[in-house]
């Protein structure tokens, strides 16, 4: 009897499936390398290289380069791709998914939103819900008076900081704006246009 699937990571049709995604199935038995004719292919057709390892009855594809975003993917491994320990050879399989197509949206913020009574040394940050990287990089620190203020701002994982350059003004209120592809995640997904405001201390 050939080995046959019993779970696969990414799940077949999955969707927002990272970029950097590792690709395993599970077999009812323990595999052994068939003639190991395995492909990772795009909907254009694209041929994507892979290091493909066997563990007891689990089969792990890994990409050699980051996936496309938004992009539709076919694991297909060939009939005899693999066996079982005794050689009897997998029937074709294949099993479809997607990758990730979602923008990245705040999850939190210091200062929070509205926030009142901040140190005028403040440094800003906000976090995401899922790793992020430069975009255009169009993002203000703007006054009530409409003052632009000098930042450096720099992401480390899903957190983007924003550091001002100057002390800020006492009693005054100001706004973060991340405008629309400001960052964005791994797979090049933009943010949407987002703002914050708070307020500095008053003595």
């Amino acid at each position: 009897t050939a080995p046959t699937p019993t779970a696969g990571n990414p799940a077949r049709n999955a969707v927002n499936i990272p970029i950097d995604t590792t690709i395993t199935t599970t077999f009812n038995e323990p595999i052994k390398e068939g003639n190991m004719n395995i492909q990772l292919q795009s909907s254009t057709g694209t041929i994507i290289p892979t290091t493909n390892t066997i563990n007891g009855n689990t089969l792990t594809i890994t990409p050699n380069t980051l996936l496309a975003a938004n992009t539709q993917y076919t694991i297909t491994l060939q009939a005899g791709s693999i066996t079982d320990l005794a050689g009897n050879p997998i029937a074709l399989y294949t099993r479809p998914f997607t990758t990730d197509n979602t923008a990245p949206t705040p999850t939190a913020g210091n200062p929070a939103r509205n926030a009142v009574n901040i140190p005028i040394d403040t440094t800003i940050t906000t976090t995401f819900n899922e790793p992020i990287k430069e975009g255009n990089m169009n993002i203000q620190l703007q006054s009530s008076t409409g003052t632009i203020i000098p930042t450096t701002n720099t992401i480390n994982g899903n957190t983007l900081t924003i550091t001002p350059n100057t002390l800020l003004e006492k009693a005054t209120t100001y706004t973060i704006i991340l405008q629309a592809g400001s960052v964005t995640d791994l797979g090049g997904n933009p943010i949407a246009l987002y703002t914050r405001p708070f307020t500095t201390e008053s003595v």
